[in-house]
């Protein structure tokens, strides 16, 4: 196993050579840009680098993984323009700007993290421990149900139940595999959970969404690094990232013949297999079949991570030609936090929509398309620096308080990792502050109620 003073020093040269690459492959010309760029990602990397440095502790560093998101998903932006849509008619002191308050940004939540003292004493907050049979059960019944809409199509249209039931699954995912890690499974338990999150992963990329595939892959980081098998981690990582670089430039393609093509109602699990791995070595062989219309540029990939000029639109429409939202979109928890079989007619929230046509990033007569909202361009949005400053800080005391409350990670049983799958997604804070947040409340109360159905309907008998 490799010391935490080894990881530092990967880790450190990681960054050092994700630098060097930025700075050797930009596009942005603009020294100050790139600079300010490359100190934002070294800003948002020290969390981390602290993490791996520590001695002793399972604790799960969801806040260190949500400071990483702002390395890629805001820091490349001082090396690689954005989409020309988003980036036309903005100048160079709103560009400036943009990259100053994400700085700011990342420090207030650093300096809320890191100043603010708290310990779970609350009966809420505290993980009620299960044995390790108890997990086991419950962790095969979760991975078993979450499956049920593939044999039953009907419970797809069921109101909150399909987002339950996936919740479920990345429980029961959470706890299976960390118990295969921590040797406290069979072979043949290994054999099967191998198949069917195999079955699951290769299922989520085939119905062509990326992120609904790699959702797992990213979970088994996790999972790996609360286990301290950070080599295990690496290699997930890089198949991860190796999987999203290939077949993120096929994707239009593939959803093209898939979803919209004549025999898209047809086409079986293993046509769709064939597809993607035909458009794949079409692609990055050269040759034109199959992927005609696609550009074959690594800015493909680059653009669907890089979220900078998103704030760099914001910050030059706001105020001046956008009103400041003025905390509009966070009423949007309340509704959140009430399940749609509670309320059948509760309003849907399209924040995403109504930011993009707001801010002209949509066609006007478009009410569909939902454009990303992360958590730091909606806090500026709505109340400018102050709401950056005062919203981010927000955030680290929020992830203190997850941390060292359900994340602790402090039992011997692993019930912390229950929460994982539901805590995971803060760590990438591309969607609109009220959604993701009403469903971490709402998981919260059913991991809950379902961690006291296991402790009572399966008692330990030890």
């Amino acid at each position: 196993m490799l010391n935490p003073k080894q990881l530092l020093t990967y880790f450190l040269l990681a960054v050092s050579g994700l630098l060097a690459w930025c700075f050797y492959n930009a596009d942005v010309q603009n020294t100050n840009r790139q600079m300010l760029g490359a100190v934002l990602i070294a800003i948002s990397c020290v969390p981390f680098a602290a993490f791996l440095n520590s001695k002793g502790t399972n604790q799960f560093p969801l806040f260190a993984f949500n400071t990483l998101y702002y390395a890629v998903g805001f820091g490349f932006g001082g090396f690689f323009m954005g989409t020309p849509l988003y980036e036309s008619g903005v100048s160079d002191a709103d560009i400036f700007l943009a990259q100053s308050i994400t700085i700011i940004g990342v420090l207030c939540q650093i300096i809320g993290f890191r100043l603010f003292r708290f310990k779970a004493r609350s009966v809420t907050l505290r993980v009620k421990q299960l044995s390790i049979q108890q997990l086991k059960i419950g962790g095969w019944v979760s991975l078993l149900v979450s499956l049920l809409p593939l044999v039953v199509a009907e419970i797809a249209s069921v109101p909150s139940l399909p987002q339950l039931l996936r919740l479920a699954g990345m429980a029961g995912v959470s706890i299976l595999f960390y118990q295969i890690l921590v040797k406290q499974s069979s072979s043949f338990e290994i054999g099967l959970f191998a198949t069917i999150a195999g079955y699951i992963i290769v299922g989520g990329i085939l119905s062509g969404s990326i992120a609904e595939g790699l959702r797992y892959g990213i979970l088994f980081c996790f999972i790996s690094i609360v286990t301290r098998r950070f080599k295990l981690t690496f290699i997930i990582a890089f198949v991860s990232i190796l999987l999203l670089i290939l077949i993120n430039p096929v994707k239009p393609e593939f959803r093209q013949q898939t979803w919209h093509g004549s025999s898209s109602t047809q086409m079986r699990y293993l046509k769709k297999a064939e597809l993607l791995t035909r458009l794949t070595v079409d692609y990055w062989s050269g040759q034109s079949d199959g992927a005609a219309n696609i550009h074959r540029d690594r800015n493909t990939t680059i653009d669907r991570i890089n979220q900078f000029p998103l704030l760099i639109v914001v910050v030059s429409d706001t105020p001046t030609s956008v009103p400041f939202w003025m905390g509009e979109t966070y009423v949007n928890l309340a509704f959140a936090l009430i399940p749609r079989f509670v309320w059948p007619d509760k309003p849907e929230i399209r924040t995403g929509n109504a930011f993009g046509q707001r801010y002209r990033l949509l066609h006007r007569n478009d009410w569909t398309t939902s454009v990303n909202l992360p958590w730091i361009v909606e806090f500026y949005a709505n109340f400018g620096l102050f709401g950056i400053i005062f919203g981010m800080m927000g955030c680290g005391i929020a992830f203190k308080i997850i941390e060292n409350g359900p994340l602790s990670c402090t039992d011997r049983t692993g019930s912390s990792v229950l929460y994982i799958g539901l805590f995971g997604p803060l760590s990438y804070p591309e969607s609109n502050l009220a959604i993701m947040w009403g469903g971490v409340i709402l998981g919260w109360l059913c991991l809950n109620f379902a961690t006291n159905i296991a402790r009572k309907g399966f008692p330990d008998k030890r």
